[in-house]
C-alpha cells in the first residue's frame, strides 16, 4: 500500500476469508479522512462490484501475465490458411535461448 496526494494505492488485494475481507475494508475505511481516492489492484473474480449498493467506481481489466509457447511447431500445426492462386510461404524465425527445439525457421 502507498498513500500520497490524498490517494491510496493498493497494489495487491488478497483475502482468504470473508472476515479477512471485512478487516481489509475496515482498515481502508479507517483512513477515509486521509484520502480522497482509492486505487487498487484486485483479482478479476473479486466480488466487490456485487457487494456495493451502487457501483460508483471505475473498473478495468488489465492483462498481467504473459504466456510462453513451449513447442512452436505443434502450436502452428493446427492453423490453416486460405487457398490462393499464388503459392506464398509464411516463414517465422524463432530464437529461444531456453528451449533449443524452438530455435529455427518454421513454415
Amino acid at each position: 500500500m502507498r498513500r500520497a496526494d490524498r490517494k491510496m494505492r493498493i497494489h495487491e488485494w488478497v483475502h482468504t476469508t470473508e472476515t479477512a475481507r471485512a478487516a481489509l475494508w475496515s482498515f481502508i475505511g479507517n483512513h477515509d479522512s486521509m484520502i480522497d481516492q482509492l486505487v487498487m489492484m484486485a483479482p478479476e473474480d473479486d466480488d466487490l462490484p456485487f457487494l456495493l449498493p451502487e457501483r460508483a467506481f471505475k473498473q478495468e481489466l488489465l492483462p498481467y501475465f504473459m504466456s510462453r509457447i513451449v513447442d512452436v511447431e505443434r502450436f502452428i500445426e493446427p492453423y490453416s490458411f486460405a487457398a490462393s492462386e499464388r503459392e506464398d510461404v509464411l516463414a517465422i524465425r524463432v530464437e529461444d535461448e531456453r528451449a533449443d527445439w524452438n530455435d529455427g525457421w518454421f513454415r
